[in-house]
């Protein structure tokens, strides 16, 4: 109990179809101590949590017993509320609006301004699509180390690792997977 600070109590019941908006808005603000203690009757609860890096996720005490001493746990991370749903079709406008671009410091800046959106849509494939017509390096590094950021944040680590490694600067690509790997 006293290390569940940025954790709500929910129903049982909620395991299922708790809609990860909801949870991010019930953990939203200041951290809150839980309404019960993790006790015998913790198994009739849902717990709701959020993780240092921003992530959503649920978490069940399915099990108590005296002997040996434990708990049985189960848990899921859940898609952040946080994520911006902007419509599949309006960045593939975007994108060909930006391929079009004919200077290429505005074209690059478009596609890396792009990058960042699809990442936060979760759109991971979109995301490498991209990067991959930055033509500037440095530009394209930056664009990549910041979609990383937004994918982590979604819970997507392992398609963020392989854009982290796809990095060509040295230094951002080892800021990149250090970040990945807290």
């Amino acid at each position: 109990h006293g290390v569940a600070l940025n954790m709500v109590t929910l129903r049982s019941d909620e395991w299922t179809d708790y809609a990860p908006e909801r949870l991010a808005e019930a953990l939203r603000g200041e951290s809150r101590v839980l309404g019960v203690k993790f006790e015998d009757n913790s198994t009739a609860y849902t717990f709701g949590f959020k993780c240092r890096d921003g992530r959503l996720g649920l978490l069940q005490i399915t099990g108590l017993s005296d002997n040996p001493r434990s708990v049985k746990i189960r848990y899921k991370l859940v898609r952040s509320g946080t994520a911006e749903s902007i419509p599949r079709e309006d960045l593939d406008g975007r994108l060909e609006a930006a391929a079009n671009i004919s200077g290429g410091a505005e074209r690059d800046a478009a596609l890396a301004n792009l990058a960042r959106d699809a990442a936060k849509s979760g759109e991971v494939n979109l995301v490498s699509e991209i990067l991959q017509q930055i033509r500037g390096n440095a530009e394209r590094d930056q664009a990549a180390l910041e979609s990383v950021r937004q994918l982590a944040k979604l819970g997507l680590r392992k398609p963020a690792i392989e854009i982290a490694k796809s990095i060509t600067d040295n230094t951002i690509r080892d800021m990149a997977l250090s970040e990945l790997a807290r």
